[in-house]
């Protein structure tokens, strides 16, 4: 049985979105999302698993629309934080859900901010032991921001990094020359070899490297807390491009900036875990994270956090500041990855799908 809309009475027509057939109507733009869609095509804050008994949410009974698979009626919720609010149906038969033109991201935007909220039962509690790593570390933590699915190409990622530092102390003792080790010799980018445009396969094999244990233990620490909620938005496949191309866009902007007169080796993962700072910027602009001022924890937004990395690490570039520290590979990453993200950014349901009418 063909599926109805259950405001224009018209058959709704099934569109595609990350392998997943979604049921859309063509006049009002409306969307219906069988139990598991809204996850795939709007995010874990979209699921009603999560905010269906939750404080934020008012059931006001029998709606106005019958289910278009069931043609039961359908329970109206209300959705509410601070000043915002949304209406959305669901089928008590089938647990379908069905959203209004405009209704998906809103719904999205209100339970995320919800749970983002220390006053909120949805919120996370920090605990003493990651006050502390923040005290020590200077590191931010994330609030609340669950994902979808397990983030295997971040997990991937980081344990590739361990097993080629590993490598590289082991092979420490292998003399490239120069007094360097010889995968450093190898690997590393250097500046003035990408300016006279030799060993150009360096822009992105010197973001497998590091320079100690500090230097990876971070990496991985910011590749983590940005990347599992950039890998859900994006998928796999994307991620991973945008991760590699972030990593090539900031070396290439380090040699750049350096010029022939570079002679100091560039390494690291952070070019890349810069561009996923990006895209977590435009994708969870709003987001909340902890810091750790002066023994006191806050809670500020990505835009404030990240914003502020950015204008620091192009401060640094600018005045000189420590040559060992490869200032202008994360500006360069990290503009890639907000640009690549901006470009694959979620749009509103009624966007997405009439693009394919």
């Amino acid at each position: 049985m063909r599926r109805i809309c259950p405001k224009c009475q018209t058959p709704l027509k099934a569109v595609s979105h990350k392998s997943v057939d979604v049921d859309h109507c063509r006049l009002c733009r409306g969307t219906f999302l069988d139990p598991g869609e809204d996850r795939d095509v709007l995010g874990v804050f979209a699921s009603p698993e999560l905010w269906k008994d939750a404080g934020i949410t008012e059931e006001l009974g029998p709606g106005n629309h019958l289910c278009p698979d069931h043609r039961e009626t359908m329970t109206a919720y209300r959705v509410a934080f601070g000043d915002a609010e949304v209406e959305v149906d669901l089928c008590p038969v089938c647990l379908g859900m069905w959203l209004d033109q405009g209704e998906g991201m809103k719904l999205r935007r209100i339970v995320m901010h919800a749970g983002q909220d220390k006053k909120t039962e949805m919120a996370d509690k920090a605990g003493i032991q990651s006050y502390l790593f923040q005290l020590v570390s200077g590191f931010p933590g994330e609030v609340w921001n669950p994902c979808v699915r397990p983030p295997v190409v971040t997990r991937s990622l980081i344990v590739l990094l361990y097993l080629i530092y590993l490598l590289q102390i082991l092979t420490a003792g292998l003399d490239g020359g120069e007094g360097y080790p010889a995968m450093l010799r190898i690997f590393a980018m250097w500046p003035a070899a990408i300016m006279a445009g030799q060993d150009l396969w360096t822009l992105l094999t010197n973001a497998f490297l590091h320079g100690g244990w500090m230097h990876i233990i971070g990496n991985s620490y910011f590749l983590y807390i940005f990347g599992d909620n950039v890998e859900d938005v994006l998928g796999h496949r994307r991620y991973l491009a945008l991760y590699l191309l972030s990593a090539l866009c900031g070396s290439a902007a380090q040699a750049l900036w350096t010029g022939a007169d570079g002679s100091l080796p560039v390494l690291g993962a952070s070019g890349a875990v810069a561009g996923l700072m990006g895209a977590y910027l435009i994708l969870f602009s709003r987001a909340k994270l902890y810091m750790v001022i002066l023994f006191i924890r806050f809670r500020v937004t990505a835009w404030f956090y990240l914003g502020g990395w950015l204008v620091f690490n192009l401060l640094m570039a600018v005045w000189g500041a420590d040559f060992s520290v490869a200032w202008m590979d994360h500006a360069g990453g990290f503009v890639t990855g907000a640009m690549m993200a901006w470009w694959w950014r979620p749009k509103e349901l009624d966007k997405r799908f009439g693009e394919q009418q």
